[in-house]
């Protein structure tokens, strides 16, 4: 089925509505497979896709800049704050032959996530400062183009900020990238289900909040991400209410948001896509 479109206010232009989350893409000696679950978003339909430095062991954009490189039909979202990590092979080899494993025990697979996930304190007051000084940014962004093999991004976000981050100077920061055309439109990605703090930007990215999104500010555009894994879970790991199912009920419930979705398999990935 084709994706109902969404229309993206800070960049002028409409897109499906189904994004695809790029925290699980791993490139170098994964890249071939990772490349084949990009290909296949293409082939859904999806055309906007949420990366970031930090993901893959920071090869994530690698994987994009790859398989999409410069193409103007897809609008590309990344981030600055959370630093860059150095690729580890051994740790991506073991990742590959435990996921076979993990994803034939959805509980074990549940316990793993909850293991690796990062400890954070109370919404917004605990979380770390990153760097979001000018120097830091430039070179982000520049580090950022090159893996991705684009002259810009679409929409860039400041990773996890802590609330004291988001000053009107980091705005105008990101704003003189703006007026240069490294990048389309710039706001905020953070973890949780957290509604936009103060104004930054025109994208306010988050976790799904279930219905509490009908309720969020509709001056800023809403990228919401973890509708299945922050969905309620039986015991062995699997939602209790069909995926597709909640997919559907979120776009329902914020008919003007992007919503992206995250798999491992291209298959798994079709499998979304066909069940909206």
């Amino acid at each position: 089925m084709s994706i109902p479109l969404v229309e993206i206010p800070p960049l002028s232009r409409s897109l499906p509505r189904i994004g695809f989350g790029c925290g699980r893409i791993v490139g170098r000696s994964t890249l071939r497979q990772s490349a084949r679950l990009i290909e296949a978003a293409l082939d859904a339909g999806i055309r906007y896709f949420d990366v970031a430095p930090y993901y893959g062991m920071g090869t994530a954009e690698e994987v994009l800049g790859e398989v999409i490189g410069n193409n103007k039909d897809v609008v590309i979202a990344t981030k600055v704050g959370l630093p860059r990590p150095v690729y580890d092979a051994r740790r991506n080899l073991v990742r590959k032959l435990a996921k076979p494993v993990l994803d034939r025990a959805r509980g074990l697979k549940t316990l793993a996530r909850r293991f690796y996930a990062p400890r954070q304190g109370p919404p917004g007051s605990m979380r770390p400062r990153y760097d979001y000084s000018e120097a830091t940014i430039r070179a982000a962004i520049e580090e950022s183009l090159r893996c991705l093999r684009r002259d810009r991004v679409d929409v860039y976000l400041a990773h996890d900020p802590h609330p004291d981050d988001l000053t009107p100077e980091l705005a105008s920061r990101f704003e003189a990238l703006r007026r240069e055309g490294r990048i389309g439109a710039f706001g905020a990605g953070v973890e949780e289900p957290e509604d936009r703090w103060k104004p930054f930007g025109g994208v306010w990215q988050s976790g799904w909040p279930g219905e509490r999104a009908a309720t969020y500010a509709a001056d800023v555009f809403h990228v919401f991400h973890g509708v299945i894994r922050l969905a309620p879970k039986n015991r062995a790991g699997a939602t209790t209410v069909p995926a597709s199912q909640l997919i559907r009920r979120a776009m329902e419930v914020s008919p003007e948001s992007m919503i992206l979705i995250s798999t491992s398999t291209p298959r798994r990935l079709r499998e979304l896509v066909d069940g909206l």
